[in-house]
């Protein structure tokens, strides 16, 4: 956040996103049973070694191969830890959450149910902010 403050002018905007440890994530270790049954049933992410998502357990893990298997680094933050990294930078001015990934689930989801589970259960947590 230090970085995107320094090259950002006063009073600047941007939109700044990380991935949300919403409820799915936070319970990940515990329902990491049902990512076996989606895997078994077809439910997967194709390429960049991904293949096997839904197997694995420590959910940091499961951020880090979401972009690929080589991905060095995976990390998912709460609300409350995303304002806590934005605080000493930026005023914040909206949070919204955003992308539930349907293209991983073994069957196609409802366009309806898709949008809900988005703005509800995003995977994403967008800040609109304002450099102090």
């Amino acid at each position: 956040m230090r970085e995107i403050a320094r090259v950002l002018v006063s009073g600047g905007t941007a939109s700044i996103s990380v991935y949300y440890r919403n409820g799915i994530l936070r319970a990940w270790p515990l329902l990491s049973w049902a990512g076996a049954v989606i895997q078994a049933c077809g439910g997967a992410l194709k390429g960049r070694g991904r293949e096997h998502i839904f197997t694995i357990r420590n959910t940091d893990d499961l951020i880090r191969c979401y972009d690929g298997a080589d991905n060095p680094v995976g990390k998912c933050y709460s609300r409350q830890q995303f304002h806590f990294l934005l605080q000493p930078y930026f005023e914040v001015r909206e949070t919204f959450l955003h992308f539930f990934p349907a293209r991983a689930m073994p069957v196609r989801i409802p366009h309806a149910l898709h949008k809900v589970l988005d703005r509800q259960r995003g995977f994403l947590i967008y800040a609109n902010v304002v450099k102090r």
